[in-house]
């Protein structure tokens, strides 16, 4: 499940409990929703779903969050091994056959 999901539903239950709360406290009138004829209200059990769900989308993040900064150091660890590898670009003049540094090209005849 997408960790937006998470927040999503986070954010819906926490709405209705706003609204179940909302309601019993305008109608006070009328009996509200219970949790098994506790005298709780139902929603303190949406609002903790929305924690629940709330909780469950930080984990998800804080662990898409590590991963990302572990791909980024694996990253920058084999970017550092290969820059050492690689032979060094300045070239012994000694040593060096190429013709690019001749005075001056064969003519033809």
């Amino acid at each position: 499940m997408y960790a937006s999901v998470k927040l999503f539903m986070a954010l819906v239950w926490l709405v209705l409990g706003g609204c179940i709360f909302y309601w019993e406290w305008t109608h006070p009138d009328r009996p509200g929703l219970t949790i098994w004829n506790t005298g709780i209200s139902i929603g303190w059990g949406a609002i903790v779903l929305s924690v629940y769900n709330l909780l469950r989308w930080w984990m998800a993040w804080s662990y898409q969050k590590r991963q990302r900064a572990i791909a980024e150091a694996e990253a920058q660890r084999l970017d550092e091994l290969r820059r050492r590898s690689r032979p060094s670009p300045e070239l012994n003049p000694d040593f060096d056959f190429s013709d690019s540094g001749s005075p001056e090209e064969p003519k033809s005849p």
